[in-house]
C-alpha cells in the first residue's frame, strides 16, 4: 500500500473519499468549495478527517477537537527536556536531598591514589 493518500471511489462532485495506508477514511476538498461551504466541513470533522487541497496539493486538515488535543498531549510527552530543564531539576532535587550522608567506599576496583 502506497504511503500517500490514493483515491478509492468518488463520493460526489465536490468531496472524495480517501483512504491513507493507515486505513483512517478522510474526506478531500479544495480550497474554494471549503470556503464555500464552511460549516459543513467543519461540521463533517467531528466524524472524519477533512483534507483541505490547494491545486491537488495537501495543504491542511481538519480534526476533531479530541484528536487535535490528543495529538498536543503525545507531541507534549515526545519533547525532550532542555539542558537548564534538566539542571533545574537538579537543584530542585538538590534543595530537597541536601545531606547525601556517606559515600560508601569503592568496591570494585582499587583506587589508584592509594596503592
Amino acid at each position: 500500500m502506497p504511503s500517500i493518500p490514493y483515491y478509492t471511489n468518488k463520493l460526489n462532485k465536490l468531496a472524495n473519499i480517501v483512504i491513507l495506508d493507515t486505513n483512517i477514511v478522510m474526506s478531500e476538498w479544495k480550497i474554494s468549495e471549503a470556503k464555500a461551504r464552511l460549516s459543513e466541513v467543519v461540521s463533517s470533522c467531528v466524524d472524519e478527517p477533512q483534507v483541505l487541497y490547494n491545486r491537488k496539493k495537501a495543504v491542511a486538515a481538519l480534526i476533531d477537537m479530541d484528536e487535535y488535543e490528543e495529538f498536543l498531549a503525545y507531541k507534549q510527552a515526545q519533547k525532550k527536556p532542555t539542558m537548564e530543564e534538566l539542571l533545574d531539576e537538579l537543584r530542585e532535587i538538590n534543595k530537597v536531598e541536601e545531606d547525601f550522608g556517606e559515600l560508601p567506599p569503592r568496591t570494585n576496583r582499587p583506587d589508584p591514589d592509594f596503592d
